[in-house]
């Protein structure tokens, strides 16, 4: 038999609901870290929900990245693994070096 484990390690700290644990992730600290860097496009999130995710960053539907379609988002399986990308700056969003006139 030939049973491969990657690792063995106890599960993160968290709120525990129901058999998985949930851990908090920083949805505002990631927003901002992308709006330092518009344009440029960061890995936020591997494995999870990351497709619902896209979905509600591109939307505007994590308060974090209000406005609608200010951030762009996309979920890409790599091996498999669900990974959540963004990026601040779509190309239907105001460019945050405008000035008002």
């Amino acid at each position: 038999m030939n049973n491969r484990i990657i690792r063995w390690e106890t599960p993160p700290e968290g709120d525990k609901r129901g058999s998985r644990y949930h851990v908090a992730i920083d949805w505002h600290g990631l927003a901002a870290q992308l709006r330092d860097r518009p344009g440029e496009w960061g890995l936020l999130l591997v494995g999870g929900f990351s497709t619902t995710m896209a979905s509600n960053i591109r939307y505007g539907r994590v308060a974090a990245f209000k406005p609608c379609g200010a951030y762009e988002a996309r979920a890409v399986r790599i091996s498999g693994v669900p990974h959540l990308y963004a990026v601040y700056g779509a190309p239907n969003s105001p460019s945050t070096t405008e000035s008002d006139e």
